[in-house]
């Protein structure tokens, strides 16, 4: 899958549903989803929970319509700023194209960021440390196999939150027992059962619902992720894939939610910026230091997989839209793509020292 613009890029055009959903549910787990679920459970209760899974579930459903028409119109095509040039002009390629890097910037540090944040607090050690390692693993494959050796690894995630979250219920629910979780459906503060009928449930559906579930359900549309991944699908697959993709997430907010739920029926008292970390506090106190320990390589690999997609969409990027705009069309489109996998590698980690 190296030898080709077509093989690195797209992985050939040959990713059938079951590889082609499962590398699509992956990307949609971002490591920052496998702290806020419990976070907003504890904190804002069932409400919380549910506005920030809405938009979450939705999203790549009604993005499905649409990857499904791409690839029927521009099945052969590799960037959406692209199609926008063959539609609208170069104008309209520079616009979106300066969309789509914001986006995969963004994409690359939210997710460094989680996870290096989880694993200094558990080990001491530098959260810069902790991203140059997680970049570096996702480049060693990245680099040499392309979209390929990035589907690969997205479903070695999905086993692996799937084995991890069950080993942290089994153990974590074996020990306490559900009726904490129950006892806590309504968070921290008890308000947070209903969607519409208290001042606290409004002023959630606006401050946080309707931001948050528009934000999600925007995602796909802005990210060149998942145009790449459906270009590398079979056409006849593509909607299938994306209709369900969004099963593989739900064990987050399933899973999550009673985290938080437990902890806000246990009674912790957990403020500011470590409420994020909610899930992890109550897996450490309540079973040992080791359970936190097991979630955090979940999000570690999870965040490796997430880096390897953002890494492969800057390839693709570059290797196609940044190397024609620069006046290089003629260049080898591979080196452009792994020269864009530097380029992102290298902003990333200098704006995670920052």
């Amino acid at each position: 899958y190296n030898k080709t613009k077509e093989a690195y890029l797209v992985a050939n055009r040959n990713i059938g549903y079951w590889q082609g959903s499962m590398t699509v549910g992956a990307s949609w787990i971002w490591a920052g989803g496998l702290f806020v679920a419990a976070q907003q459970a504890y904190l804002n209760g069932l409400t919380g929970l549910f506005w920030f899974s809405l938009g979450n579930f939705f999203a790549l459903i009604i993005f499905s319509v649409a990857a499904e028409k791409i690839a029927q119109k521009y099945g052969e095509g590799f960037t959406i700023s692209q199609y926008f040039k063959e539609k609208y002009g170069i104008y309209a390629q520079m616009l979106i194209l300066f969309q789509t890097i914001l986006f995969v910037l963004q994409a690359f540090n939210i997710n460094l960021f989680a996870s290096a944040k989880s694993m200094n607090l558990l080990t001491g050690i530098s959260p810069l440390i902790i991203s140059a390692a997680i970049v570096l693993i996702a480049m060693t494959y990245s680099w040499r196999g392309g979209l390929k050796a990035g589907i690969i690894t997205d479903i070695t995630k999905l086993l692996f939150i799937w084995v991890g979250f069950t080993v942290v219920a089994l153990f974590l629910f074996g020990k306490v027992g559900l009726e904490p979780a129950l006892a806590g459906i309504g968070g921290k503060t008890g308000q947070g059962v209903s969607l519409f009928d208290s001042p606290f449930a409004w002023g959630l559906f606006f401050g946080f619902g309707i931001p948050t579930a528009t934000g999600h359900i925007s995602m796909p549309w802005s990210d060149n992720s998942y145009y790449q991944n459906t270009f590398s699908m079979t056409k006849a697959v593509v909607r299938r894939a994306f209709l369900t993709a969004p099963l593989y997430w739900l064990i987050l907010p399933t899973v999550g939610g009673f985290i938080g739920f437990t902890a806000a029926g246990l009674h912790y008292d957990v403020t500011g910026p470590n409420s994020g970390f909610i899930n992890l506090i109550v897996m450490g106190n309540e079973v040992g230091w080791w359970l936190p320990l097991i979630y955090t390589t979940i999000v570690f690999a999870s965040t490796v997989a997430i880096i390897d997609t953002a890494l492969n969409s800057s390839a693709n990027l570059f290797a196609n839209d940044v190397k024609d705009i620069l006046g290089y069309k003629d260049s080898d489109p591979i080196l452009w793509g792994k020269i864009g996998m530097i380029v992102l590698a290298v902003i990333g980690n200098l704006d995670r020292k920052s």
